[in-house]
């Protein structure tokens, strides 16, 4: 595009320097024909007429040449804008390339997190059902025990010393149930307070996520 503008300024400039040489030649073709007194009167007014017409054509084209000119440049002048806006949406693309990596980067470490928590999630869940199930297991135990220590009790005739010392026994294996019933129930507290604090965190992920997609779809 460029070069044919050139070729196109070379033709102007060419045709420019013709018409201008014509138009010197014509005045001075003028001037001699002032001085030539020995052609008739008619002749010359003819020949003016000629030359008038030609000096006319000069100037028709001349004016065509620069209407010509005043085209080109502003062909230049929107060549260079359409460069110029060009310029600006290959930066815009790759701005948007940059966006798309950078959602894609956070996408990958969100998803990486909401793995570790959850990860985590379970195995302490794990830990805590076990030391339930343990917990249970004493329970059931201790009840046993009591149990069987009544039955002694009861099936067996003792001297009030000895009932005395069963009681006793039977009193501090009552405190172990209730001390063994206090920690089932704080460790199912603690389960559950385990759970909504996980829950909690994984919405709190998630909020976090769709926050940061919001902001990149702004």
């Amino acid at each position: 595009e460029y070069e044919e503008i050139s070729v196109m300024f070379l033709v102007l400039s060419r045709t420019v320097s013709e018409a201008q040489s014509r138009l010197a030649n014509v005045k001075d073709e003028q001037i001699k024909d002032e001085k030539r007194e020995e052609k008739s009167y008619s002749v010359l007014i003819e020949q003016l007429g000629q030359k008038n017409a030609l000096l006319a054509k000069a100037r028709e084209e001349i004016e065509e040449e620069r209407e010509r000119v005043a085209c080109l440049l502003k062909r230049i002048e929107l060549l260079d804008l359409f460069e110029e806006q060009n310029l600006q949406m290959q930066k815009e693309v790759e701005r948007y390339k940059e966006t798309v990596e950078e959602s894609s980067k956070f996408q990958t470490q969100m998803k990486e997190k909401m793995k570790e928590a959850e990860k985590d999630y379970e195995e302490k869940l794990v830990q805590v059902c076990d030391a339930l199930d343990n917990t249970n297991s004493d329970l059931v135990a201790e009840r046993e025990k009591v149990v069987a220590l009544t039955r002694q009790v009861e099936s067996f005739g003792v001297v009030k010393e000895k009932n005395l010392l069963m009681e006793n026994e039977i009193q501090k294996y009552k405190e172990l149930l209730e001390e063994s019933e206090k920690c089932r129930l704080l460790l199912e507290e603690q389960i559950s307070q385990l759970e909504s604090d996980s829950k909690e965190n994984i919405r709190e992920f998630c909020s976090k996520v769709d926050t940061a997609y919001a902001k990149l779809a702004e």
